[in-house]
């Protein structure tokens, strides 16, 4: 029987995974969802990232069972684990009080919800607060007793814009609930900030802050004379740090001649490795101090 499992991906460093084309003064966009505009990974990322991690640290025969052969001999087998595209769950946006607030939306939380069921686990407070999402009248919802955190004369301050608020039980209960499962034991500075900090735009105003409250940074080359070299500008983008994706992870027994890897030793041995190496490389600009983040497997 197919297992599950949901990856959770935080950003350590800025993160840049492109699209492979232009926008306005973007040399290297983001890849982004075609109807929402909201960053994402896609699975063949996320699967050639960690097959490339852990090619020298399991035998060959595990390697090819969990991820399938090398590219040029694919079409022998295929893997027995399957990668979802990493979604938004929470994103930095930063705030005049409190320095940053983690933002999600209604829509972010649904589709993550229903990835929860797939995948056979349960979060009761993410069930509750999907039912309530509706009757926020436009409104930000921020976690109960976050106003003095939060809050200057009355409205959350968020890049140039003054938003109304409204103070929600049910998110408080869910950012306890989930930041126990997305931050390891290590990180209780950040959990306790998660907890306070989460907030819930409307998906609209998430779209907008999704598509403007990117990083953009330029990268210039140097020449033999020490100089600029002309022409050699570029503006890329990065989803900032302490960004929070997730992915579903599917896991069926082994497709290798000869291996007879049943679906919970699939899963038992990737998880594994998940959790015996968190910490990996990842994505465009890793060779200049991007692109680290932290991975956490649930389920």
């Amino acid at each position: 029987m197919t297992k599950y499992s949901i990856l959770f991906i935080k950003t350590i460093e800025r993160f840049y995974t492109g699209a492979g084309e232009a926008i306005g003064i973007i040399d290297n966009q983001l890849i982004r969802e075609r109807i929402t505009e909201f960053p994402f990974i896609q699975g063949s990322s996320i699967k050639g990232v960690l097959r490339d991690n852990l090619s020298d640290k399991i035998h060959k025969d595990i390697l090819e069972a969990l991820f399938g052969p090398e590219p040029s001999q694919g079409e022998e087998h295929a893997g027995a684990v399957s990668f979802g595209d990493a979604q938004i769950l929470a994103m930095p946006i930063r705030s005049l009080k409190g320095c940053f607030v983690w933002a999600t939306s209604p829509l972010i939380l649904h589709r993550f919800a229903e990835r929860v069921k797939i995948a056979g686990l349960s979060i009761s407070s993410l069930n509750l607060l999907v039912t309530t999402l509706y009757s926020q009248n436009n409104k930000v919802l921020i976690c109960n007793g976050s106003n003095e955190i939060l809050l200057f004369g009355g409205e959350i301050l968020l890049e140039e814009y003054a938003l109304k608020t409204q103070v929600s039980s049910e998110l408080k209960t869910f950012a306890t609930e989930i930041s126990n499962i997305i931050f390891s034991v290590d990180e209780n500075f950040l959990k306790t900030q998660f907890q306070n900090k989460l907030i819930i735009l409307p998906d609209d105003h998430f779209k907008y802050f999704a598509q403007h409250a990117t990083e953009v940074i330029p990268n210039i080359r140097i020449g033999e004379k020490g100089t600029t070299k002309t022409g050699s500008l570029r503006h890329t983008e990065h989803l900032p740090q302490e960004t929070i994706l997730y992915s579903l992870i599917t896991f069926e027994k082994s497709r290798k001649p000869n291996s007879n890897l049943p679906e919970d030793d699939v899963k038992n041995n990737f998880d594994g490795f998940i959790t015996a190496q968190p910490t990996i490389k990842f994505g465009g600009d890793k060779t200049t101090g991007k692109g680290l983040v932290k991975l956490k497997i649930w389920g």
